[in-house]
């Protein structure tokens, strides 16, 4: 909580279940929180599970949803592994990421 960040995107988000997580414990108050997957099915339970954030259709690997530089905190959980191309997808994550801000990849 004591982060000074403004902005937190999970990527690979499904129903939007980490995040409805952390607004349930208090961190995404005051932030923009927002969400990035490929199933519009899963999206649309993380919509309605969390009115108030954005959930994008989108591959995590490519990210042309998310602008250069505009995310304080990615989260990353259990998507690495499912991807084509890690290095591309860490290169995404590096250009959507604000400089000196944090990168949350939990390994299994």
């Amino acid at each position: 909580k004591q982060l000074g960040a403004q902005s937190v995107v999970d990527l690979g988000c499904g129903e939007g279940r980490l995040l409805s997580a952390l607004s349930r414990e208090g961190f995404l108050a005051g932030r923009q929180a927002s969400g990035v997957d490929l199933s519009p099915i899963r999206l649309a339970v993380a919509r309605a599970a969390l009115p108030g954030s954005e959930f994008v259709e989108d591959d995590a690997v490519e990210l042309k949803t998310v602008r250069n530089e505009s995310v304080d905190i990615v989260i990353y959980n259990q998507v690495i592994e499912h991807v084509a191309s890690d290095v591309l997808a860490l290169r995404q994550i590096r250009r959507v990421i604000k400089p000196g801000q944090v990168i949350v990849i939990p390994k299994k």
